[in-house]
């Protein structure tokens, strides 16, 4: 399973970024093999403006299954539902912290063990 976490810094000990469009960076993260890589935000640079859903287009060419971010607008969210990506909210944690977190409550497939590890359950949807 493959996880896209927006970053305001190129590296796992980041915050989470509170932008999903216009995060700098983008922190990959691969559950079964435990690999990341860290790609910057085409959009984030004042001589381009990349769309939500041109944003969601590279994530889906990139096989994500589920994207974290501290705010996803309407339209972002719109696109990943139709893309078929799951959708998380987080705020003021570290990467590592919620890459730790995925891992606990997602199985490889991406299938919610939440059920299986109740101390883990959503406190709303779509929030981890």
């Amino acid at each position: 399973m493959k996880v896209a976490i927006t970053s305001k810094e190129p590296s796992l000990t980041s915050e989470v970024s509170s932008q999903f469009t216009n995060s700098k960076y983008w922190i990959i993260f691969d559950t079964c093999d435990k690999s990341f890589e860290i790609f910057t935000n085409r959009g984030n640079t004042p001589d381009y403006f990349e769309s939500q859903s041109e944003i969601v287009n590279r994530l889906s060419n990139k096989n994500i299954d589920i994207v974290v971010s501290g705010h996803i607008s309407s339209k972002s969210l719109n696109a990943l539902i139709d893309a078929d990506i799951k959708h998380y909210k987080c705020r003021d944690d570290s990467i590592s912290n919620i890459i730790e977190t995925i891992e606990k409550r997602f199985n490889k497939n991406g299938n919610d063990r939440t059920i299986e590890i109740p101390e883990l359950q959503l406190s709303g949807q779509n929030v981890i």
